[in-house]
């Protein structure tokens, strides 16, 4: 079998050997065989509707955790921006205004920092247009985070 040099099957006009070195044949460079694929809608419900639900198991979380472990925290993260200040609005808010309970659901704060015990409960300002400096009991809502998405998102539909 004569290993000769052919063009690539897209037709990106690159040029690579017919067989690999363990004497398969190829028609594409690497990556090149989907190259201008366009997914149906039907194949895109298909693959969406398939990972409905998927959640990794704990094993595979504690592997995936321990394999990450040290490589994206602080400088070593993309989005990292020297840290949080520790002094804005919001913090102000909590610090003069926390409660035990959010304040839409009920939800108590221990139950909320069950897996979690640094988290805390967000402070959604309620003051049309938002003005942060307001610092009034009327003014802010000491809520869980799910609620504060659903606030969030309410605020958004009524615009």
């Amino acid at each position: 079998m004569e290993n000769l040099k052919i063009k690539c099957a897209c037709g990106c006009g690159e040029t690579l050997w017919k067989y690999s070195n363990r004497g398969r044949e190829r028609k594409y460079i690497n990556h090149h065989n989907r190259k201008g694929y366009v997914c149906s809608a039907e194949q895109k419900e298909k693959t969406r509707q398939s990972m409905l639900g998927f959640r990794h198991t704990d094993e595979t979380k504690k592997v995936i955790g321990d394999k990450l472990r040290g490589k994206y925290t602080e400088e070593l993260s993309s989005n990292w921006n020297g840290g949080t200040d520790k002094n804005t609005w919001h913090d102000k808010a909590w610090a003069k205004f926390k409660t035990d309970n959010c304040d839409e659901c009920g939800l108590p704060l221990s139950e909320y920092q069950k897996d979690r015990p640094d988290r805390r409960f967000d402070m959604h300002c309620t003051s049309e247009p938002k003005d942060y400096s307001q610092m009034e009991k009327g003014n802010w809502m000491c809520v869980c985070t799910s609620c504060h998405r659903k606030i969030e998102i309410k605020l958004k539909e009524a615009k």
